[in-house]
């Protein structure tokens, strides 16, 4: 005789089977997949018993059309009599082939129709949990990265890649990462590994940026009205997906992608603390005020107001990430006045020429 149809004690075959079966019942099976398991169900009679025996469970609850020949009424008897023995009593039970009941009468009690029901719900919940980890497994072909706030990582890819993630961010891509595209949402300094001539994509929001083999940061926070894109070596593209206007920027040069006007352009001049952030270092070489208070204001997380006839005075220096170095540096530099109101910092003096 052969093991009832729920006996645990499987082989590894046998579980690679049960699976096969399951995707079969739930309708994820693959044509290469339906062969095997058909050639499977053909090569022994236990087999096709088996699978008879467990397509007829599953049809009990009316949740499956079943598309396989079977010889129902033998699949049932060996069932009832592998499953319940002789213990009797009468009640007709719709085949797998017909939506009405058939004029066969199963020999069952009351006991043994509440086994037979716990069989069927059993067969749903084994094939619902399979279900359910068919698609875990797939949504867990992607990989995530995230930081909170003033936390940053540095990871490497499977290609060998390197980058650097700023606080806020998101980084995403497939897991066996064949086509070398990642998303990005937030700040990231890249230093792409050249590999057979195979291009690396970053997909930031409206902005697409191509590489072959260099590094650049990649500023592209939702809420910002631009992305920004600054290249350290190598040569990158940098295009609008909407408009599909690129730009091509080599080592020195920044792009930027405007999202209001969906503009791509290359600035005319490169941002020099583009990756302050992963550097800590703020450098500024004959800026105007006005551009050293955006830097530092994105660098240290604060607020700053300069008085208007200071905006164009120009800094030449070199600090650190502590925001009192900084304010230090512009009192040595231009004799500045640097005042705190709440959380905003006033700069005020005389103009310059």
């Amino acid at each position: 005789m052969h093991p009832p149809i729920w006996n645990i004690e499987m082989k590894m075959d046998d579980a690679i089977y049960m699976e096969l079966i399951a995707k079969y019942l739930s309708g994820n099976i693959a044509a290469a997949e339906r062969e095997r398991l058909m050639a499977w169900a053909e090569s022994d009679s236990a087999n096709r018993s088996f699978f008879e025996q467990t397509i007829q469970l599953w049809s009990i609850s009316s949740g499956y059309e079943v598309k396989y020949e079977t010889n129902t009424p033998k699949a049932w008897d060996a069932l009832e009599a592998r499953l319940f023995g002789d213990d009797i009593a009468t009640i007709p039970i719709a085949t797998a082939s017909s939506e009405k009941p058939s004029a066969k009468i199963m020999r069952l009690s009351i006991n043994k129709v509440i086994l037979r029901i716990a069989a069927v719900i059993l067969a749903a919940v084994a094939i619902s949990i399979w279900q359910f980890g068919y698609f875990s497994k797939n949504q867990d072909q992607t990989v995530a990265i995230e930081t909170k706030a003033q936390e940053r990582k540095t990871i490497e890819l499977p290609d060998g890649s390197t980058v650097w993630l700023n606080e806020s961010t998101r980084l995403s891509y497939e897991q066996d990462f064949t086509e070398r595209i990642v998303h990005l949402e937030g700040e990231a300094f890249f230093d792409v590994t050249k590999k057979e001539g195979k291009s690396f994509t970053i997909l930031s929001g409206e902005a697409s940026t191509t590489v072959l083999g260099t590094s650049f940061n990649v500023r592209a926070y939702p809420k910002e009205d631009q992305i920004e894109v600054t290249v350290a070596t190598g040569k990158v593209a940098l295009k609008n997906i909407e408009t599909t206007k690129e730009v091509q920027l080599v080592a020195g040069q920044s792009g930027v992608l405007e999202k209001p006007t969906e503009e791509v352009r290359i600035e005319a001049e490169v941002n020099l603390n583009a990756d302050a952030w992963k550097t800590q270092e703020l450098k500024f070489d004959d800026a105007p005020m006005s551009e050293v208070i955006q830097a530092a204001e994105r660098f240290y997380g604060v607020k700053i107001i300069a008085d208007d006839n200071l905006l164009n005075c120009p800094l030449t220096s070199t600090t650190g990430s502590d925001f009192n170095d900084f304010i230090k540096t512009l009192n040595f530099m231009n004799s500045f006045k640097v005042e705190q109101r709440d959380s905003v910092y006033i700069i005020s003096g005389k103009g310059c020429n």
